[in-house]
């Protein structure tokens, strides 16, 4: 077993599965049909904090506390065609990934979908809530329509924050991705040589 792990080791040390493509191997026109061509991924980091607070003065000046606080770290990829940033969309169909390309689709529409109901919900509660509210102002102060139109404005709101911030997760990893795009230049490099 210790010898088969030592003949990978050294395999994958000397010809790597996903090696860079030397283009300097190739035609001064071939590398300028390459470097335009060729897929690659770009990462971004971003973190997320969310902290809560709670304090407390006692009548003697003594000063009591809590605080509790949760963060995360996510890495997002972002494909490259050159030198041009691409969607995932064009970066599926380039890398001939069918699956993901439809499951991205359906995924965008269903995105699109969940932003204008929300939408609607928002601008129809307003205009219902804002209308109910007036008339119970305006109209012989009736509270029931204002405190009703108030509620329906806060419920509506509250409901469709939801549908209008619901993004579509594609779950794709970065090591796949780039495993994809290097598939891609290799077949763009034997295509050129």
């Amino acid at each position: 077993m210790k010898r088969f792990l030592l003949m990978i080791a050294i395999l994958s040390t000397i010809t790597p599965l996903f090696a860079a493509n030397d283009i300097s191997k190739l035609s001064s026109e071939a590398q300028l049909e390459y470097l335009p061509n060729a897929l690659s991924i770009q990462t971004t980091d971003s973190m997320q904090s969310i902290g809560s607070g709670f304090g407390n003065v006692y009548n003697s000046g003594l000063i009591t506390s809590l605080s509790a606080t949760n963060s995360s770290i996510s890495t997002e990829w972002y494909p490259y065609l050159g030198a041009s940033e691409i969607d995932r969309k064009t970066f599926y169909q380039l890398t001939e990934q069918t699956d993901l390309y439809n499951d991205y689709v359906n995924g965008m529409k269903k995105q699109n979908t969940m932003n204008a109901c929300g939408w609607a919900l928002f601008v129809a509660t307003a205009i219902g809530g804002t209308a109910l509210t007036k008339y119970g102002i305006y109209d012989d102060y009736n509270t029931l329509f204002a405190y009703s139109g108030l509620g329906l404005l806060i419920i509506g709101g509250l409901a469709s924050l939801p549908l209008v911030s619901w993004q579509y997760n594609d779950n794709v990893s970065i090591s796949f991705a780039v495993g994809l795009s290097d598939i891609y230049n290799n077949k763009l490099y034997e295509s050129l040589k």
